[in-house]
């Protein structure tokens, strides 16, 4: 089985039918797409950062579907700070454009 990890440049979008920026599909090799890899989740379009793809269903399922409950880790940078209310609101919770439901981050802490 495959598994690769990437650095999503910003600017490209996690679909293999990308709307408004080039697929990062199309920075694999094409051996590996045909043998059929996915992202293991997605980055926002202009987020950088890790992404990675794998052939193997099994796995990618462990890793995505929400009954397994794998925990995800994000390291983010802000344009403008963040203060001790914004950090309170995330841990509260948060509703996102294209989930209708909450979403609340179990930590959020500043770092220099």
């Amino acid at each position: 089985r495959a598994l690769i990890a990437l650095h999503k440049p910003a600017h490209t979008e996690c679909s293999k039918k990308a709307k408004h920026h080039p697929s990062v599909y199309g920075l694999l090799p094409a051996p590996l797409l045909r043998r059929g890899v996915q992202a293991v989740g997605r980055l926002d379009e202009d987020t950088t950062g890790l992404l990675l793809f794998t052939d193997d269903g099994q796995l990618l399922h462990r890793w995505t579907s929400p009954k397994h409950h794998v925990p995800k880790v994000y390291d983010v940078g802000c344009r403008h700070p963040v203060d001790a209310d914004a950090r309170a609101r995330l841990r509260a919770g948060v509703v996102l454009h294209d989930d209708p439901q909450p979403v609340a981050a179990l930590a959020a802490e500043p770092w220099d």
